[in-house]
């Protein structure tokens, strides 16, 4: 079996294309039906891998587009849980900021009860008014910052007062 290359010559482009033909050349020394009927089947088998070839190349083919989205679905679905990842890290340092929160208040709570570090006595009131702010809406917690701000102006003042008072008592005295 011999390839044989044969080469045209397009007159409007000016230029030789290549086209490849493949002859197959079979020896036989007389013509009889029998030779004719082998030859045949022997056509049928080269077109039937000629099909073969093509199903193949058609399943590479479907398989690697198959791979390629699979590919990209993966991608996808690597990037979504990386995203959940991250999301649930910062929740957490969230949560951790309110766990100390709760943690100083229950610290205080226990100041409290063993009289202060100055042997100052804290208002039960506004400690359990404190702790029950993680529940409310953020208008809610608004007001009750505000209403801790004007608590503490309030004993500002009072020491204020308290010790402007003592200085009279002591003008008094030297006078």
């Amino acid at each position: 079996m011999k390839n044989k290359k044969t080469k045209t010559i397009d007159g409007n482009l000016g230029h030789v294309s290549k086209k490849f033909h493949r002859f197959y050349f079979v020896k036989l020394s007389s013509i009889d039906p029998e030779s004719i009927s082998i030859i045949k089947k022997e056509e049928k088998v080269i077109q039937k891998m000629n099909q073969d070839i093509c199903e193949i190349t058609e399943m590479i083919t479907k398989n690697g587009s198959k791979r390629d989205y699979l590919d990209s679905v993966l991608n996808r679905l690597k990037f979504s849980q990386h995203y959940r990842i991250y999301c649930m890290e910062n929740r957490e340092k969230v949560l951790r900021g309110l766990y100390m929160a709760l943690d100083e208040l229950n610290f205080r709570s226990m100041k409290k009860a063993n009289g202060g570090c100055l042997g100052e006595k804290l208002d039960e009131n506004s400690l359990s008014y404190l702790k029950l702010h993680g529940s409310k809406s953020l208008a809610e917690e608004k007001q009750i910052l505000r209403d801790i701000k004007i608590q503490q102006k309030e004993k500002e003042k009072e020491k204020d007062v308290a010790s402007f008072k003592s200085l009279e008592v002591l003008k008094e005295t030297v006078i």
